[in-house]
C-alpha cells in the first residue's frame, strides 16, 4: 500500500465508503489478494 498524508479514515470519508465496507475488502484481499476482490458480487439495484 503507498503512503499517504491523509489517515485510512479520511481517505475514506473523502471517497465516501464506509470503513467496514474498507475493512471488508481488505480482510479479503490479504486472504486471497485482487482474486478475492473480483470474485464478490454487487447486490442488484432495487426499485
Amino acid at each position: 500500500m503507498k503512503r499517504s498524508e491523509l489517515s485510512i479514515v479520511q481517505a475514506l470519508k473523502r471517497l465516501g465508503i464506509p470503513r467496514r465496507t474498507f475493512y471488508n475488502w481488505y480482510k479479503k484481499y490479504a486472504i486471497g489478494g485482487l482474486n478475492a476482490l473480483r470474485a464478490t458480487h454487487c447486490r442488484a439495484p432495487t426499485t
